[in-house]
């Protein structure tokens, strides 16, 4: 589980990001449809602008390459996966998601299910 920053933090980063969307930086909503594409998707934004990721149902982790270029305010796993990122500075970053249908901590004997991963590329271009 990723560690929380303290609520003050967390109240100004929205706040940041809401005053980003209503003063028109563009939000940037990626999903679990990109997996059925086949190849990594690759999503531009600039500093500033939210990246909104919407799964069907709950995954087991959702996370940023680097949280320097793209911060997480929030990720919720349960009841469907949702996440919240703010592009924070040029750079390159994925966001990842995971879900196992059999972890390795199942009692025997262990489904044969695979995991999935979730991938899209994020360029943080200069604003």
């Amino acid at each position: 589980m990723m560690p929380r920053a303290p609520r003050a933090a967390q109240i100004l980063i929205v706040l940041f990001a809401t005053l980003a969307v209503a003063y028109g930086a563009a939000v940037i909503h990626v999903g679990q449809e990109t997996l059925s594409l086949g190849y990594v998707p690759t999503e531009h934004t600039v500093p500033g602008e939210l990246v909104v990721v919407r799964m069907q149902g709950p995954w087991d982790w959702l996370r940023s390459s680097d949280e320097s270029v793209l911060e997480p305010i929030s990720v919720e796993l349960k009841p469907k996966t949702t996440g919240y990122f703010v592009a924070m500075k040029p750079g390159k970053a994925e966001l990842m998601a995971v879900s196992d249908p059999c972890p390795a901590t199942m009692p025997p004997p262990r489904c044969m299910a695979p995991a999935v991963l979730w991938r899209v590329d994020v360029e943080v271009w200069p604003g």
